[in-house]
């Protein structure tokens, strides 16, 4: 059994700048596949979802065996890599006026033999895609709205309707934020992790569509699907990062 992976972004129809950032890539014990978001209306997006990707490709580059021995230590790891992120963010932000804004979304996965560990803030998603062509959200989103959901508020306690999908953590947001961690069996035959600028674009029933082409590879897939997105109006930056499972 091997993986082969790819990752991929795009700028959109809408938007003149880029602010996501994708990565996959293996590494001596596992592969690793994130993507990054820069939250957009705040200053400097793109600088910060790229620090976060560059930084996390530096510390994982530096992983030793014994930080990886076992489940407590890869989470203890993943823990350490989201607050030495932070820590720099935070460096940066206050270093200057421009960057004091700048935020990102943040969603990483590390595979390993037989399990999956991803480390999430945000609404960047990673989603499962099984032999039975089912598309599964393992990510939740932090956005008013969820938080509205799962406190009972109605959309009356909420000031401003439009405000409903608006971030309430991601790096940068906050001085301290608390990752979601999600440890998944390695029962699945495609990982994808994405910007929201797929998923708002592309729904679920194109993307196992496209995830099931068996005719094309890994890079194509994520072509195709940042093409679909585009299609269907390409209203934000995209960015993906996929891997699959070949027997």
């Amino acid at each position: 059994m091997m993986n082969r992976i790819y990752s991929l972004t795009d700028c959109g129809k809408k938007r003149k700048n880029n602010e996501d950032f994708a990565f996959a890539s293996f590494f001596p014990f596992f592969a690793g596949l994130l993507v990054c978001d820069g939250v957009g209306g705040n200053r400097k997006g793109e600088v910060c979802s790229t620090l976060c990707g560059e930084l996390t490709i530096q510390y994982l580059n530096n992983l030793e065996e014994d930080d990886l021995k076992d489940e407590a230590k890869i989470v203890k790891t993943l823990k350490k890599l989201f607050s030495f992120i932070q820590e720099r963010v935070k460096e940066v932000q206050i270093s200057s006026e421009i960057y004091s804004n700048m935020a990102s979304t943040y969603t990483l996965a590390l595979v390993f033999d037989t399990k999956t560990y991803i480390l999430h803030v945000g609404d960047s998603a990673c989603y499962t895609f099984s032999r039975e062509k089912e598309l599964r959200k393992v990510t939740y989103s932090d956005t008013l709205f969820n938080f509205a959901h799962d406190n009972h508020l109605t959309f009356s306690d909420i000031s401003d309707l439009k405000m409903n999908n608006t971030l309430i953590a991601a790096v940068g947001i906050k001085n301290s934020v608390i990752p979601h961690i999600s440890i998944i069996d390695n029962d699945y035959d495609k990982l994808l992790l994405c910007s929201d600028g797929l998923y708002n674009m592309v729904n679920d029933q194109e993307i196992i569509k496209i995830l099931s082409k068996k005719l094309f590879n890994t890079k194509e897939k994520c072509e195709i699907l940042i093409k679909t997105a585009n299609s269907n109006g390409g209203k934000d930056n995209i960015g993906v990062s996929l891997l699959e499972v070949v027997n």
